[in-house]
């Protein structure tokens, strides 16, 4: 049924494809039905790639790191002592350095000195994330004093739990 309306708008759009000015017999409704469907397949891979590119070059670069697995990122070469793989890194790619872990992208600090300035110095652009769904369920919306955004609302309940 959709081939056919699909072939029935190419042969109004190419009439001049076909001699006697309608009517066809079946290897032009292929035919037809072949360009039709190619040039749709063009449009999409095209306006997907651009879509694509706009994007990443939206995006801000990351540091350097390893390179990794397509599905598992660096996970199958971490080792269990955590410290010691990371002064591995950080004389490779320095002290600020990017993993991918799975399908998330986690940004490892490996300097004491660059951890406090993005712990105590930037915390409020550090504190700020989105919370996960189950986060949301389970905290009425992001309404608790735990996922809320840190502003006006967020320092009236933190005045209610004093530390």
């Amino acid at each position: 049924m959709i081939w056919s309306n699909v072939v029935s708008v190419a042969k109004e759009g190419w009439s001049w494809w076909w001699e006697d000015g309608g009517s066809c017999d079946s290897t032009k409704d292929k035919v037809a039905g072949i360009v039709v469907l190619v040039s749709m397949l063009v449009a999409v891979f095209v306006t997907s790639w651009y879509i694509l590119r706009t994007r990443r070059s939206m995006e801000l670069p990351l540091p350097s790191g390893p390179r990794g697995l397509p599905l598992v990122g660096n996970l199958l070469s971490l080792e269990t002592d955590f410290y010691i793989y990371f002064t591995k890194l950080a004389q490779v790619y320095g002290p600020i350095m990017k993993l991918q872990l799975g399908s998330k992208v986690c940004v490892v600090l490996s300097s004491s000195s660059l951890a406090k300035e993005a712990l105590k110095d930037h915390d409020v652009i550090f504190a700020n994330r989105d919370p996960s769904i189950a986060a949301l369920v389970s905290s009425y919306s992001g309404l608790d004093i735990g996922l809320s955004p840190i502003n006006s609302e967020w320092r009236k309940l933190r005045k209610l739990f004093p530390s």
